[in-house]
């Protein structure tokens, strides 16, 4: 209280739209645990707790490898925006292909 810190709670959706948006976003394989922190920031900036122009750190110490259901459901849940076919293309023609 004396640094004007608070703490809050958050849904399971809330969690796992957080970890769905590391997934895609960052590329960060978070357990919803570690998702949690960033769930309660984004809800602080909707409750206006916080303004987009402060600073913040979440800490995302969890690793999706200790929940895998919950992370093949969040990332079940991706829309695909470019098909396995298109990325073996693009490997062939410009990685594997010799110059």
């Amino acid at each position: 209280r004396a640094c004007g810190g608070f703490g809050l709670g958050v849904e399971d959706d809330e969690v796992m739209e957080s970890q769905r948006m590391m997934l895609s976003l960052e590329g960060i394989f978070s357990e919803p645990a570690g998702a949690t922190a960033l769930a309660g920031l984004r809800k602080a900036l909707r409750e206006g707790r916080l303004s987009p122009d402060d600073s913040a750190i979440c800490l995302v110490t969890g690793s999706g490898f200790k929940d895998p259901d919950s992370i093949a459901a969040a990332a079940g849940r991706q829309d695909v925006l470019i098909g396995h076919e298109d990325v073996n293309s693009y490997l062939r023609a410009n990685v594997l292909s010799p110059r």
